[in-house]
Formats: structure tokens, C-alpha cells, sequence
């Protein structure tokens, strides 16, 4: 669903209505909230002026002399209305959309911070009394987060305002996802004051159902406020890179498997081309075994579950199926923490829901939805973002200088022959391993997935390699591409460009 907010700042010119029935078209709208409307009476004639045509719905508030003024329109049979409701400073409906119950909410907020406080606390009540459902609130809340949010002369900001926005959106439970192309939704007359006064407050269950990625921020036209949009990232951006998980070293068996599994791989050539081709089958063995093995943890704690409440399981299965439970609770609880990267927990300190919401924001902080070009140009589609990822990072690692200088000075101090005797000495097995072990192990993968936790677990077997790899790198001062590439945004679905 395509849903745009606008505060449009009166809609009785007919230079506005059009204006706005072409960002409607353009836009694929599919549900409009607009605010200040500035219209007492709201009728069919009037709603069909804005939308364009006959196929539509509404509900609205009406505006409050010549200020004020709510209207969500959506298209004929988008939605299963149920109820609409109103309050100071918003109007909302309560429907049906794809079988989930869904609370469709428009906001203009007073300037006025008691105007502030009562909307925010019947927005809150009103959540509270209606829990069951998604919400996405959208509009003008005429308040900023932090100063971040606000650019130009006037940069004294009320900062108990943001606090209290702030809090009012905690307690709302509504999640603010971030922007896109631009910062900011309002602008003075001639641009030297800047904020973003609008944005939708989203259900975290709806931005993962409806692949949310972020509101895009349109251009200023026919009102002093830009347009804003929710932005859906269904695209497909190719198989998902392999990672390994801290959890499989838990499973007893798992080092046994991956062992024998390392052992059993036979390659031949240099050894730098040994530990990538290595590398490069085990990773697929990995992949294989934890679709089978690991990747049954919910089935898993479900038929446990299931087994400890059955009636015709003795007192046998009914332990096993405990133990099963528990094993299984331990193992999930590993895979949230890692996948989330809150390092700072200790075990017993994890609670499911703020793992989850850790993992949901590095999700959307990590999403690139469109990439804004330096001539003005947006590209939304992944062909286009691929191609001009690639291209930043070839340009970012070009060489600048093709000839460098030299130096024939013969003043410089130079090392004793024992410190140069030492600084060229082979590698020691134990220098090695403390080179691994002084290394963060959950710290974020290498292009191959294997971070150096997995390393320092598996070392047991993998060492040899290792060490033959480096005393190769320090006899010949070089390695092949194939081990130094980083996997940039691949140009197809089927293969990766290597930077």
C-alpha cells in the first residue's frame, strides 16, 4: 500500500487541487492523509476534487474557521472500514486490510505545547484502549526529535519539547523509520530554516509485513511542506550472504562434523588458493548442514512444547522433551544476541522483544533504499543501485598517483642488523595464534561469513593451514586477488564484483 501525507496549507485554490491531483497520480497513492484542509464542509464533490475521481472514500475533521482541517481518502475497496474516531488534533479509522485490523491515523498538532500534550495523551489512551492491530500515524506533529532534525537561523530549540516527543513515542510503542533522499519536511519562504515536522509513527508488525524501508521526503511545491511517503522495499537483492552462527558450538556434535567435514576437503595448488578453495566448499557444507540440523529451532521448540503437554507421554519423554525445550530456548537466545550485536548483555540479561527490536533497527538502518546522485538524480531500482555502488567504491580505491617518488637521501637513520634480523623473522606458530586470539571473535565477518570466534573455536584443526598461509605470505610478500577481494554490491543475481 502507497500512502502519502501532506500538509497542504488550504486546498481551496484550484491551482492546489490540481497540483495535488498530479502528486496523487504520479505517486500511485493509495491512501492520502492530508492536513490543514482549511474546509468546514466536507463533502463528495469537494473529496472527488482532490482525489481526481468518483473511486474513492474518506472520513475527515472539519477545520476550525480558516485553520485546522483532516482528511484521509483511500481508494474504493482498499480497505474494510469498521469505525472512525476523532480527537483534538487527529481522525482516524479502524479497518480491515489483508485480514489484520489496521488503525489508520492523521495528526495536525497545535504549535502550542499544551495543544502538544493533549494529542499526544489521547493518542496514547486511545492505543491503549485499542491494542489488538497495527497503527501507522502520520502527519504534522509540528515537534522535532533532537536539534539534528532542524537546520538554519532559528537553531534554539525548546529541548523539553523533544524530550517529552520523544517519550511520547516510547510510550506509544510506534517506531519513527528513517527518511530518505532529504532530512527535512518544512522550509521558510526562502529556505534558511529548515525541520522535520512530519513523519509516520509505524507498528513494528507492520513495517515487517509491508517491507517497510523508510519515508521519502518529496519536493516543496504548492505549500511551505513537502509531501512524505512510505517506501516499500520488496526488491530482490539475490541469495543472502552466508554467516556463521556462535550458536552450532553448542551442539555437541557440531565440531566432530565440522572437523571431519575440514579434513575431508582436498585441494591442490598454492597455499593461498588451498585455504580460499577451503574455505569457499566448507562454507557450503555449513550452509547444507544448518538448513537441516540448526535451522529447525522453532519446529523444534514447537514439538517439544508439544510432547510436554501431551497426555500419552510418560514421565521419560516428558523430561527429554524438557531438556529438548530448554537446549533449544538456549539456542535461539544465541542466535538473537549475535544477530542483534548487543556485546553488552551477559547471559540471563537478554530479553527476546529488545533483541528482536535491536535486530529490526540494524535492519533498517542497513537497508539502502534509493541512492540520491550529487546531480540531483534518484535511483530506486537494484540494477541501478548496484551499478552505482560498484562504481563509488572502484573510484574510492583507484590509485591517484601512477608514479611515486623516491627517496635517495642516505642521511636517514637506519635499523642494527639484530632489529632488521627480527622484523624479518619468520612468523612463529605463536605469533600467529596470538594474532588470532587478540582478535574480537564476534566482531562482523569477512567477505567469506567466517568471523574469527569461528576461527579461534576450530583452530584445532584449521591451524595448519593458517600457518602454512602466512609463512607463504611472508616468503613471497603477496597474495592473490582471490583472498584480498572484497564482495562489493553484485552487478547480477548470480555472481558478485570483485572491488
Amino acid at each position: 500500500m502507497n500512502i502519502m501525507s501532506f500538509n497542504i496549507r488550504g486546498c481551496g485554490c484550484v491551482i492546489k487541487r490540481r497540483s495535488l491531483r498530479k502528486m496523487i497520480d504520479k505517486g500511485q497513492a493509495d491512501m492520502v492523509f492530508l492536513q490543514e484542509t482549511k474546509t468546514q464542509v466536507v463533502d463528495f464533490n469537494f473529496i472527488r476534487s482532490l482525489w481526481g475521481h468518483d473511486d474513492c472514500e474518506w472520513t475527515s475533521k472539519d477545520s476550525n474557521g480558516a485553520s485546522g482541517g483532516l482528511s484521509i481518502i483511500w481508494k474504493k475497496g482498499l480497505i474494510n472500514p469498521l469505525f472512525s474516531f476523532r480527537t483534538e488534533g487527529s481522525v482516524g479509522i479502524g479497518a480491515e486490510f489483508q485480514g489484520q485490523i489496521c488503525f489508520f491515523v492523521n495528526v495536525y498538532s497545535s504549535c502550542h505545547i499544551a495543544g502538544k500534550r493533549l494529542l499526544w495523551s489521547e493518542l496514547v489512551e486511545l492505543k491503549q484502549k485499542l491494542p489488538m492491530g497495527w497503527w501507522c500515524v502520520g502527519g504534522d506533529f509540528n515537534a522535532i526529535r533532537n536539534a539534528n532534525e532542524r537546520q538554519g537561523n532559528n537553531m534554539i530549540t525548546r529541548s523539553s519539547v523533544s524530550y517529552e516527543f520523544n517519550d511520547f513515542i516510547d510510550l506509544i510503542g510506534l517506531v519513527d523509520v528513517p527518511t530518505i533522499v532529504k532530512k527535512f519536511t518544512w522550509s521558510n519562504k526562502d529556505g534558511s530554516v529548515k525541520s522535520r515536522l512530519d513523519r509516520f509513527l509505524l507498528s513494528s508488525e507492520l513495517i515487517d509485513d509491508w517491507k517497510i524501508g523508510g519515508q521519502k521526503v518529496g519536493d516543496w511545491d504548492i505549500s511551505d511542506h513537502a509531501p512524505i511517503w512510505l517506501t516499500v522495499i520488496d526488491k530482490d537483492w539475490g541469495p543472502k550472504p552466508f554467516r556463521v552462527i556462535n550458536g552450532w558450538f553448542e551442539i555437541k556434535e557440531f565440531k566432530a562434523f565440522a572437523e571431519s567435514s575440514w579434513k575431508n576437503i582436498q585441494v591442490e595448488g598454492n597455499q593461498a588458493y588451498v585455504v580460499k578453495e577451503k574455505f569457499k566448499l566448507f562454507r557450503n557444507i555449513l550452509r547444507r548442514w544448518n538448513k537441516e540440523k540448526f535451522g529447525r529451532i522453532d519446529l523444534n521448540i514447537q514439538e517439544a512444547t508439544k510432547k510436554i503437554n501431551g497426555w500419552d507421554v510418560d514421565c521419560q519423554g516428558r523430561v527429554e522433551a524438557k531438556n529438548a525445550l530448554w537446549k533449544n530456548l538456549h539456542l535461539k537466545e544465541s542466535l538473537l544476541r549475535q544477530k542483534s550485536r548487543q556485546k553488552w548483555l551477559k547471559e540471563g540479561d537478554s530479553n527476546t522483544k529488545y533483541f528482536h527490536q535491536a535486530i529490526k533497527e540494524r535492519r533498517r538502518r542497513n537497508n539502502i533504499v534509493a541512492v540520491h546522485l550529487e546531480d540531483g538524480s534518484l535511483i530506486e531500482d537494484v540494477v541501478g543501485i548496484r551499478k552505482e555502488v560498484l562504481q563509488e567504491f572502484k573510484a574510492r580505491f583507484k590509485e591517484a598517483i601512477a608514479i611515486r617518488p623516491t627517496l635517495e637521501n642516505e642521511g636517514f637513520m637506519k635499523l642494527s642488523l639484530e632489529d632488521r634480523d627480527f622484523l624479518e623473522a619468520e612468523f612463529s606458530r605463536e605469533e600467529i595464534k596470538a594474532a588470532v586470539w587478540d582478535s574480537d571473535g564476534e566482531k562482523c565477518p569477512g567477505p567469506d561469513g567466517f568471523n574469527l570466534g569461528f576461527i579461534q573455536n576450530c583452530w584445532n584443526f584449521m591451524q595448519e593451514d593458517i600457518v602454512k598461509l602466512v609463512m607463504e605470505f611472508h616468503k613471497t610478500a603477496s597474495l592473490p586477488k582471490s583472498i584480498t577481494a572484497c564482495h562489493g554490491v553484485p552487478a547480477h543475481l548470480s555472481d558478485r564484483e570483485s572491488v
